[in-house]
């Protein structure tokens, strides 16, 4: 079988004898799970992969991992297997937390690129500032010497009240 994430849902393709896939797929969701709090986390996460711009094929995996693995516990539930549902509901919420975490450090880096951006650009104008402060003051420094040197050449004529 093969899944793949496609417009809002997974779909489902089941392998031919020689290996290829069908044509014929079923749409999966989370909301064809059983009412647990594995559903209700994968529905939030469903919905907030669907806002998300980036990383959406990984997300989408590991959504449609726990959405797998939340069908399979249905199954065995269904079955009266309820030691075996137990621990796959379990694995399915362990698929949507590292979707989740996944979803939240593509988030992160996100925002540390553009604080990142902000940073190099705040340190060219830094920069560029100081380079003017630092030519102000050697321009300030040379028209000091020029006034004392201009001081000792310049020569008053004595005043006629002085006599």
């Amino acid at each position: 079988m093969a899944w793949a994430l496609t417009g809002g849902a997974i779909s489902v393709a089941r392998a031919t004898p020689h290996g290829q896939l069908s044509s014929a797929t079923k749409p999966v969701h989370p909301s064809e799970l059983p009412p647990t709090e594995v559903k209700r986390e994968l529905l939030k996460l469903w919905r907030e992969m669907g806002a998300f711009e980036g990383g959406r094929s990984l997300v989408g995996r590991l959504l449609d991992n726990g959405v797998r693995t939340g069908q399979r516990a249905r199954s065995a539930r269904d079955a009266g297997d309820r030691r075996h549902a137990l621990l796959l509901d379990m694995l399915a919420g362990d698929w949507a937390l590292l979707a989740q975490r996944l979803l939240r450090a593509v988030r992160v880096e996100r925002h540390n690129k553009k604080f990142a951006k902000r940073v190099r650009v705040k340190e060219t104008s830094m920069s560029r500032r100081r380079a003017l402060v630092a030519a102000l003051h050697a321009r300030r420094g040379r028209l000091r010497a020029a006034i004392a040197g201009s001081k000792k050449t310049l020569v008053l004529p004595p005043s006629e009240g002085a006599k």
